[in-house]
């Protein structure tokens, strides 16, 4: 099913708050048939990496970056990872969190094609 947008986070740790809008904005369509996913991208996708959201600081009244993230994944989110930004920053695929999944720049060219709206924060 054609998601109804999708979300990419591209800079990131210069800009925190940026990380807790794309999961903030998909709130309306948690628990509904169209999941909106979300692509990290350059920096952004240090958020990826185990343990380290447990070190980012909660802001603008958000929840922790832990719990936002570890509800969108219950709830059946797609979360997706360049693949070569993490290989640009030596991560590796056993270094992710459950539930990311390596993509590269021509199957986000095809979610932002199919999705009615493309958010990137």
């Amino acid at each position: 099913m054609t998601p109804a947008f999708s979300a990419g986070i591209s800079v990131y740790p210069t800009s925190s708050e940026k990380s807790w809008r794309a999961w903030e904005s998909g709130k309306p369509t948690y628990g509904t048939i169209r999941i909106s996913p979300v692509a990290l991208q350059g920096s952004a996708v240090y958020l990826a990496q185990k343990g380290y959201i447990e070190h980012v600081p909660a802001t603008g009244g958000f929840a922790p970056l832990t719990k936002l993230i570890a509800d969108y994944m219950e709830l059946g989110g797609k979360l997706m990872v360049c693949k070569p930004c993490i290989e640009d920053r030596n991560i590796k695929e056993s270094d992710l969190i459950d539930g990311a999944q390596i993509t590269t720049g021509g199957t986000l060219n095809m979610l932002a094609l199919e999705s009615d709206a493309q958010l990137v924060y």
